[in-house]
């Protein structure tokens, strides 16, 4: 199994390698450092392609590779990679096709809030186009010194196709890293101003608690399995009731509306990737790759 990692020559790089790493660590996978660089533009003659600056951009790309190598512990297979293309998230898009990546890992756009993730130009990119489940580290993850991930692995669940491939997905990542799987259903409560608020309310509790109780119940024997609910005033409130260890990975669906085979981020996928404050695996609509090749849990039509 490959995992992917973009590395860059700043910390968002460094965020990602030491996710990537640990990771790999506990899923007993080999790395595949890569550094996308941008194309180079032609010279003024027709067909002619400014070497200087090409090389240069390679001999920028092999230091950054260097660097990100020289922080991996001994213990890590790895393999570098060098890849030109006009944008990196594309570039690496390309390259888990070309080697095979069950996982891309990619670290936070600059300029984001610490423990936090921070969407840019490379997720927008891999979130929109890529095969296989895309990894997103929160800005200073490097900091937290993590050595094997995960510790849990925690499903955004609802009951729709997209948290069905999210589980599966999440199912397998658990059996080859041993670690426990718990489910969490998220409930804004509804407007205070409604005269209905607490049967609403009290709707929507029994109907997370009917779902959670039926995946229970679908899910294989061998998975150490929990679940619960949490509530808030809105997204973020609910979010903040649930309890995330350091080195815990979020897992959720990528939304229902994306093209087939690809991902494309729903309204609730969006409302997770700006709360969160642990890694999140983000899984496109029936992904097949070494995380996800049989399906566990049945089919949601409805």
């Amino acid at each position: 199994m490959k995992i992917l990692v973009g590395v860059q020559p700043d910390e968002q790089g460094d965020d990602a390698l030491a996710c990537g790493e640990a990771l790999a660590r506990s899923m007993r996978a080999e790395l595949v450092l890569t550094h996308v660089y941008p194309t180079p533009w032609r010279a003024h003659n027709e067909g002619a392609v400014d070497v200087e600056w090409r090389g240069y951009l390679v001999e920028q790309a092999r230091t950054t590779l260097n660097r990100s190598v020289a922080r991996l512990t001994r213990d890590v297979l790895h393999e570098v990679n060098v890849h030109a293309h006009t944008s990196s998230g594309r570039g690496l898009i390309e390259v888990a096709e070309e080697v095979g990546a069950s996982i891309i890992v990619i670290g936070s756009a600059p300029g984001g809030d610490h423990d936090h993730l921070a969407m840019g130009s490379t997720s927008g990119q891999l979130l929109h186009g890529a095969s296989v489940p895309v990894l997103l580290t929160p800005t200073g993850y490097v900091y937290r010194k993590v050595s094997l991930l995960p510790s849990r692995v925690t499903v955004a669940y609802q009951r729709s196709l997209d948290s069905a491939e999210a589980l599966n997905a999440a199912i397998k990542l658990c059996r080859r890293t041993g670690a426990p799987l718990r489910l969490v259903t998220l409930v804004v409560q509804p407007p205070r101003m409604l005269p209905s608020f607490a049967g609403a309310l009290d709707e929507l509790r029994g109907d997370a608690r009917q779902f959670l109780d039926q995946a229970l119940v679908e899910a294989p024997f061998s998975t150490r399995l929990t679940a619960e609910i949490a509530e808030g005033e809105d997204f973020e409130h609910a979010m903040a009731a649930v309890d995330f260890t350091q080195d815990e990975v979020l897992v959720c669906g990528s939304g229902t509306a994306g093209p087939l085979r690809r991902v494309f981020l729903g309204d609730t996928a969006q409302k997770i990737l700006r709360v969160s404050t642990v890694p999140v695996l983000v899984v496109p609509r029936h992904a097949e790759s070494e995380l996800d090749q049989t399906r566990l849990i049945p089919k949601v039509t409805g």
